[in-house]
This record gives C-alpha cells, sequence and structure tokens, in this order.
C-alpha cells in the first residue's frame, strides 16, 4: 500500500529528512543526496511519524504559508557575537528558521549566539537575532559553514521584517 503522507510539504519532516541526510552524510564521510536521504527516512521512519502527525494534518493546521519556509539569499556580512567574542561571517542565506553564514573560525554545535543581521525592520531597527549553532561543517581549509537556528522571539522578529516579505537583503 502506497504511503500518501505529503512528507515533502510537511516543514516538520524536512526538518527531519535534512537532519538525517546531514547525519547518513557524516556516518560516510561524504555528502548524500537528499533524494537518497529521504528515501532512506521515509522507509526508516515514516510510518511512525505518520502515527504521530498523521491527525494534524488532517485539519491542515501544519501547512502555513510555503513563503515561510524560503531561504533567500544574504550576501552581507553578519556580526556573531558570544560573550566578549565578535566573529564575523559571510551570510549565505536566511530563512525564518535560521540563518547559513561563512566563518573562518569554528564554533562549536551547540553554541548561543547572537547575529546582528544588516537588515532593517520597519521600525528603522535593524535585525538582532539569538540563537544555537546547529550544524558546522568544514567547507575548505579554514573555512567552515555553519548553520544558526534562531530562537522563537527572533523567529517571530523576522516574520514583522518587511525586508524580509519582499525578500531584499542585498
Amino acid at each position: 500500500m502506497k504511503d500518501n503522507y505529503p512528507y515533502f510539504r510537511d516543514p516538520r519532516a524536512l526538518d527531519e529528512i535534512r537532519k538525517h541526510k546531514w547525519i547518513e552524510s557524516q556516518k560516510l564521510g561524504e555528502e548524500v543526496g537528499f533524494a537518497t536521504a529521504a528515501l532512506d527516512w521515509i522507509n526508516k521512519y515514516g510510518q511512525e511519524w505518520k502515527k504521530i502527525h498523521a491527525g494534524e494534518y488532517k485539519d491542515n493546521s501544519v501547512f502555513i504559508e510555503q513563503r515561510r519556509y524560503r531561504r533567500f539569499k544574504l550576501n552581507q556580512l553578519v556580526k556573531l557575537a558570544k560573550d566578549n567574542i565578535t566573529v564575523l561571517a559571510e551570510g549565505i542565506n536566511i530563512s525564518f528558521f535560521g540563518l547559513m553564514c561563512r566563518v573562518k573560525e569554528f564554533l562549536p554545535v551547540g553554541s548561543r549566539l547572537e547575529a546582528y543581521i544588516p537588515i532593517e525592520q520597519s521600525s528603522g531597527e535593524k535585525v538582532i537575532c539569538r540563537g544555537v549553532v546547529e550544524r558546522t561543517v568544514l567547507a575548505k581549509p579554514e573555512n567552515y559553514e555553519l548553520f544558526l537556528r534562531f530562537d522563537e522571539d527572533c523567529q517571530r522578529q523576522i516574520e514583522n521584517c518587511q525586508a524580509f516579505h519582499k525578500g531584499s537583503f542585498n
């Protein structure tokens, strides 16, 4: 029987698939494709996922506006701060959920940071977000890519930012 739960439209399932892709890539020491990771995750965990989350799907409460899950290019420098240490990062992209950037310094997973993002809110204030480093990957020698997952307050702040809705970050 075909499993017709829309995993690819459920942002929570997509998050789990992306985590699975990263874990499997780390195990193998090479990049696993998204499609491969998705099929593996659905086969291994899909039924359990559906048992837990399918009830929420019936009333469509989990499927909010697709734009919320888009990533926007962020070709600007971002200041990351932890305690009294400041690191400049090259912005790659930003979404409601987090910031992907490149840094020269290694910042371990689980580090709590503030990100000073050079976009203005409708009030004229710059966006300052807090979050936790969820992934740090060595991209090139002395160059790391990291994903900073925003906390809930920051996600709400980003949702209210007009520049984000217009996609105007450059």
